[in-house]
C-alpha cells in the first residue's frame, strides 16, 4: 500500500513562503530528510501507538528505529512501563521530504501533534506556520490509515476539516492532556449509567442503546486494565541478536571504506566485493553522498570533456603529476591523455609510484644538444644547466650525431 502513496516535497519559495509539491528527481538532493514512523507494539506485536521522527537514512528506517530504541533520552521510553516497546521492523517512511532544516523541524512537530505521537512536548507554532499546506498534509497522512494503529487513525480523524489552529482542544494538546469535545461527549458516572440501563431494560426498543452502553463499559474496563503499570519488557532479541548487531557493525565499518574506494576510482562492483557489502546498499550510500562512479556501464571509464583532457595535459606538461593521476583527477581515460600527449609531443617527467626527479621540456633538451654540438659545453655541464638527465642527453646527442653523418656509397 505504501508504494502507492505520493512522495511530497516541502520547501520555501523565493518569497519565503512554505509550499508543498510532488517530489521530483531534481529535488532528491544530498542531505534530504524525511519524516518516519516507528510504532510502539504490545506483547502480541500489535501496534498500539506511534513515534514520529526525522532522518536522512531514508532506506534504513528499521535501522533508525533500532538506534532510537537504544537512546536513553527518547521521550517514548516513558511508555515502556505499560508493556509496549519499539517495533523497528514495522517502521516506515511517511513520504514527506525536505532539504530545509527549519521546515524539517516544523514537519516533525506538526506530524507528532496531528498523529498524537508519543513524544516530548512540541511547540504548536508549527500549526500556524504550516497552516497553508495543512489540508494537503492531513490528506497525505490519512492515506497511511491501513498501516497506522487504529487509535492513531481515530485521533487523526478527530481533527476534522476545521483549521488546527482553531481547534477547541489545542491548549490541552499543548499540555498533552487529551480530552474529547464536551459538545459531543460528556463524562457520566458509572452509577448513573447503571441506573439508565436498569430503566431501559423494560423497553424492548431500547435494546440497541443498552448494547452500545455495554460496549462502552467493556472498553472502559479494558482501558483501566491496560493502564496498570507493568514491568519494563526485555529488549526483543530478534532486533538485537548478536548476528544482527555484527551485521550492522560490519556495514557501519565497511560502507564508508567502500564509498572511499569508489571515489578513488574503483568500480562499484569491485568495491562492494572488496568490503563484502551489498552493491545496492553501497549504491544508495553513494547517491546520498553525491559520489558518482568514474566508470559507466560495462566497466568503461568515462572519457570526460575536452576541457578536462586539456587540463590533464597541462598538468602532465608542467610535470606536477603522473599521467595516471592527472587522468584520474579529471575523470578522463588515461589512454586518451596518452594519445593526446603523443600527438602534441608531450612527455611525462614523473614516473608512476616514484618522486619527480627531473623537470625539463623538449626545448630544454634541444638547447642542451646544441650546446654540446657547438662545443660550448660538455654533456655534463649542459645536462646540469638545462636540468636534463645526463643519460637522456647522451642518448639524444648521439642519435642526432648518427643521423647527421653521411654514409659513403
Amino acid at each position: 500500500m505504501l508504494h502507492t502513496v505520493r512522495k511530497l516535497y516541502v520547501y520555501k519559495n523565493k518569497e519565503d513562503v512554505i509550499k508543498i509539491i510532488e517530489l521530483e528527481e531534481k529535488d532528491y538532493k544530498v542531505g534530504i530528510q524525511t519524516m518516519y514512523v516507528v510504532p510502539l507494539a504490545d506483547s502480541d506485536y500489535e501496534p498500539v501507538a506511534t513515534t514520529v521522527g526525522r532522518t536522512v537514512k531514508i532506506n534504513d528506517i528499521a535501522g533508525v528505529g533500532r538506534r532510537r530504541a537504544t537512546e536513553e533520552e527518547c521521550a517514548a521510553r516513558r511508555t515502556f512501563k505499560y508493556g509496549v516497546m519499539y517495533a523497528p521492523t514495522l517502521g516506515y517512511d511517511l513520504h514527506l521530504y525536505t532539504n530545509d532544516e527549519e521546515i524539517v523541524l516544523l514537519l516533525k512537530w506538526w506530524c507528532r501533534i496531528f498523529m498524537g505521537a508519543i513524544c516530548s512536548l512540541e511547540p504548536s507554532e508549527c500549526i500556524s506556520k504550516l497552516q497553508y499546506i495543512e489540508e494537503k498534509l492531513k490528506y497525505h497522512l490519512l492515506k497511511f490509515a491501513d498501516v497506522l494503529p487504529p487509535s492513531t487513525v481515530e485521533y487523526m480523524q478527530s481533527w476534522g476539516t476545521t483549521p488546527m489552529k482553531d481547534h477547541w482542544n489545542l491548549f490541552a494538546i499543548e499540555l498533552q492532556l487529551y480530552q474529547k469535545n464536551p459538545k459531543e461527549v460528556v463524562p457520566v458516572p458509572m452509577a448513573t449509567i447503571n441506573k439508565i440501563m436498569d430503566a431501559l431494560k423494560l423497553n424492548p426498543d431500547a435494546k440497541p442503546i443498552i448494547e452500545e452502553l455495554f460496549t462502552l463499559i467493556d472498553s472502559a474496563s479494558a482501558l483501566a486494565a491496560r493502564a496498570k503499570l507493568m514491568p519494563q519488557p526485555e529488549i526483543n532479541p530478534f532486533w538485537f541478536s548478536e548476528e544482527k548487531m555484527d551485521q550492522i557493525g560490519h556495514l557501519e565499518t565497511n560502507i564508508p571504506i567502500a564509498v572511499e574506494l569508489v571515489d578513488e576510482g574503483m568500480t562499484v562492483l569491485n568495491a562492494a566485493r572488496t568490503r563484502n557489502v551489498s552493491r545496492t546498499t553501497l549504491g544508495d550510500n553513494l547517491k546520498k553522498q553525491g559520489i558518482k562512479s568514474q566508470f559507466g556501464k560495462g566497466r568503461q571509464f568515462k572519457t570526460g570533456t575536452n576541457d578536462q583532457v586539456i587540463t590533464a595535459l597541462e598538468m602532465v606538461k608542467k610535470g606536477t603529476t603522473t599521467t595516471y593521476d592527472a587522468a584520474r583527477l579529471h575523470g578522463v581515460k588515461r589512454s586518451t591523455v596518452q594519445m593526446r600527449m603523443s600527438r602534441s609531443g608531450i612527455k611525462s617527467t614523473v614516473r608512476q609510484g616514484a618522486p619527480q626527479r627531473h623537470n625539463y621540456t623538449a626545448e630544454d633538451l634541444e638547447k642542451a644538444i646544441q650546446m654540446c654540438e657547438s662545443g660550448v659545453m660538455t654533456q655534463a655541464d649542459a645536462a646540469e644547466k638545462y636540468k636534463v638527465p645526463p643519460g637522456t642527453l647522451k642518448t639524444a646527442y648521439y642519435r642526432r650525431k648518427k643521423k647527421s653523418e653521411v654514409q659513403p656509397v
